[in-house]
């Protein structure tokens, strides 16, 4: 879309640029009392000026794809209870809470359990799986600082896959262990381009 928008302007201004120069030669040969069917070249060179209109074009182009980023990757951050829009669905994340247990999850020495309410949207039009650990917690920046939800208990908890039809929806705790420290937690999402590469991220800070 960028590209096309880009090409459109180029060959707008490449249709007003002619429109100068002849207008230009045509001005310059009147003054100077050039005969205009002599065949004389006249003062302005039309490849020079042809080299500079197709290189305004390029610039214009270069400038006009940096500018709207065309094809580059956005991070979204949103906070709890506000919904995301990704390009295949939506998702709310509730506020997060320490809880003391939940069903047989166990908890390790130097962890606490957290738990948050979830919801997904198919926006798109066609079918898609939602999975559980597309969602990663994270509460720090070292490499180590993240996690996914533990393995459901009980229906009260988000599957692990879900096939959501267009505007369907699924909801569901996901439940997860952090450090007893954590003082933050980030839910994020990450969305991929076909050969692997990320594209847009997206953010929701959680309060504990």
């Amino acid at each position: 879309m960028c590209i096309f928008a880009a090409n459109k302007m180029c060959a707008t201004l490449e249709k007003n640029l002619n429109l100068v120069y002849y207008y230009r030669n045509y001005r310059s040969k009147m003054c100077a009392g050039i005969d205009f069917t002599s065949g004389d070249t006249g003062i302005l060179s039309k490849k020079v000026f042809k080299f500079n209109k197709t290189l305004l074009c390029v610039l214009i182009l270069a400038a006009t794809l940096l500018l709207a980023g065309c094809g580059g990757a956005k991070s979204t951050r949103a906070k709890a209870d506000e919904t995301v829009h990704t390009t295949l669905f939506d998702f709310t994340c509730g506020q997060a809470e320490v809880i003391d247990s939940y069903k047989s999850i166990s908890i390790p020495d130097g962890d606490k359990l957290v738990q948050f309410q979830i919801s997904v949207t198919n926006t798109s039009e066609d079918t898609y799986p939602i999975y559980k650990d597309d969602f990663q917690l994270q509460w720090g920046d070292g490499d180590d600082d993240f996690c996914v939800g533990c393995e459901p208990e009980d229906d009260v908890m988000l599957p692990d896959v879900t096939n959501l039809a267009p505007g369907e929806s699924v909801s569901g705790l996901i439940v997860a262990k952090i450090p007893t420290d954590a003082s933050t937690l980030t839910v994020a999402y990450q969305e991929n381009y076909e050969d692997g590469s990320n594209a847009n991220a997206y953010f929701v800070d959680l309060s504990l």
